[in-house]
Formats: C-alpha cells, structure tokens, sequence
C-alpha cells in the first residue's frame, strides 16, 4: 500500500513539473515574440552642428512599415515647421531658430526613447558705433557712444588714454550706451584718446588752450600811469601775468579762464633814459615802453 502512494506521489509530482515547465516555455516564447514585435527607430544623423543663424534641416527616421511615430524636441528654440509624424520610414524638418547669445546651446530632438543632438553655435556679433570722432574743449566734460549690436553680443570698451579718458561702463551686452569723461586739460596743444568698442574706434580729440592778447604792447610816458590790456582763452584755461621789473606792478594777475583784463601801473621814469619790460600773459609777451625825462633847456 505505501509502495504504490509513494508511485502516485511521484507520477503527480512529475506531471506538475511538466505543466510548470511547459508555463514557462510558453512565456518566454509569447515574450520573444512580443519583444520581436516591438518598433525601433533610428535617427539621421545622429549629430547636428549648426551655425547660429535661423536655418531649417530634415531629419531622416529608420524603422519598420508598421510604425508609427512622433517626434519632439527638448529645447524651445528647435521647432517643427510641419507635424513631425509618420508611419514607416520617413523624415521630418526641425526649424532651428538663431542663437541670440554668445554661448553654443544644445538641444535634443527624439521618437520615444531614441534622439539625436543638434549643437548651435554662438551667433557671429558685429558691431557698429554711433560716431567715430569727436571734439571736446579743455574744460572737464563727458560724452556718449552709441554700440549698436545684437541683443546676446558681449563686448568690452577700452580706452587709450585711462589717465584723462575714462569709460564710465567698460563691459555690456547687446545695445547701449557708454558715458565716458575727459578731464581737465591746460596744456597748449591738442591731444588725441581713443575709445574701442568690439573693434570699433572713437577718436576722441580735447581741445588745448588757445591765448590771444588784444594788443603786444604799450607807450607810456615819463610821469607814468595805468594801462590794461585784455587777454582771450576758453573758460577753464587757467593763466598768469608776471613781469621781473619793478617799476610795473601787475594789479590784475591772475584768470581761471575766459577773456580778462591785465591792469597794470608803470612808475615815472626819473631818468632821462627810455626803458622796456615785458609782461608775460598766458605764455604770450606784451611789452611796456616808457620814454625818459627830458633834459632842462640849457639857458
């Protein structure tokens, strides 16, 4: 009796492992199929390298007759300019607008989990500048410059002479406007500075101070006098009057600009000598003649 259950059992027992066996099989075997049933896409190409200008490129899609797909991008500066869909092998155009930066962007277009890249590089910046030369006066001043570029364009503004032109902004992006300042300038000649901007070059030119004397000189008789003469500059051209001789005294010395009046007192002449000096005036001469006593008559 125990013999022939312990038959049973095992029969029972490898009829179960049939079944289970045979489950098994035919899992794997409706899997396979379904796993060779499954669609796989592939892109062309693969990678993308574009300029930074709006332009437009087709993209090609490898698959089975039976496939449907959709395409989507990453980025919102990749567009479709049709539906990117298809069934089977087929292509579709992406519209890649232009890079307003100075930086290389990425992007990524896919059908399900297959994708390709498309690398943009910067956009090529120019840039132009709203004048090239300009004259200002002696006097401590400012002025602007107009950079025209587009909007993602760095740029750098430097100047050749820091020690009296100096840009108030040295660095930007996109469009604008730089202040700049000149200093004060006393000297006699004209000087030259130079402002550059994304290669572009504003001459800046300051003015130097310009004298003029309203007349060089001057008779004054033996008992003495007062004489004036007036001296022409720009406002904030700074100047002097001297004179070595002491029988001159300069009452009105000194301007900070503009057009002045030198006064001047001479002393009388108690010899019978004519004499001349020579005032000094914003680096001009104006010379004072006085004549000599005249001699008594001889009786």
């Amino acid at each position: 009796m125990t013999r022939r259950w312990q038959v049973g059992m095992e029969r029972k027992t490898c009829l179960f492992c049939s079944l289970v066996y045979f489950s098994l099989m035919a899992i794997l075997f409706l899997a396979g199929d379904a796993f060779s049933q499954a669609c796989v896409y592939e892109l062309k190409p693969t990678n993308l390298k574009v300029k930074g200008h709006l332009e437009y490129y087709s993209i090609k899609v490898k698959t089975r007759p039976d496939c449907s797909w959709t395409a989507g991008s990453s980025k919102d500066w990749v567009n479709f300019p049709a539906p990117p869909s298809g069934k089977g092998p087929g292509s579709f155009k992406v519209e890649v607008a232009a890079n307003p930066t100075d930086m290389k962007r990425v992007a990524h277009v896919f059908i399900g989990s297959k994708g390709m890249t498309i690398t943009q590089e910067p956009m090529a910046c120019s840039y132009a500048i709203g004048q090239t030369q300009v004259t200002l006066p002696p006097a401590p001043g400012s002025g602007q410059l107009q950079v025209q570029t587009a909007g993602g364009c760095r740029w750098m503004a430097t100047s050749s002479a820091p020690e009296w032109l100096t840009p108030a902004h040295t660095s930007g992006r996109g469009p604008g406007v730089i202040q700049y300042h000149v200093s004060r300038y006393s000297g006699t000649s004209d000087r030259r500075g130079r402002i550059t901007v994304g290669g572009k070059t504003l001459v800046v030119r300051q003015e130097g101070c310009r004298y003029s004397l309203s007349s060089t000189q001057t008779q004054v008789p033996s008992n003495g006098g007062t004489r004036d003469f007036q001296v022409a500059s720009q406002p904030s051209c700074p100047w002097r009057a001297t004179c070595t001789a002491d029988w001159i005294n300069i009452t009105k010395r000194d301007s900070s600009g503009g057009n002045t009046l030198v006064t001047f007192s001479v002393s009388p002449n108690t010899s019978n000598q004519k004499r001349s000096a020579t005032i000094h005036a914003a680096g001009k001469n104006f010379r004072v003649d006085q004549n000599g006593q005249q001699a008594a008559s001889v009786q």
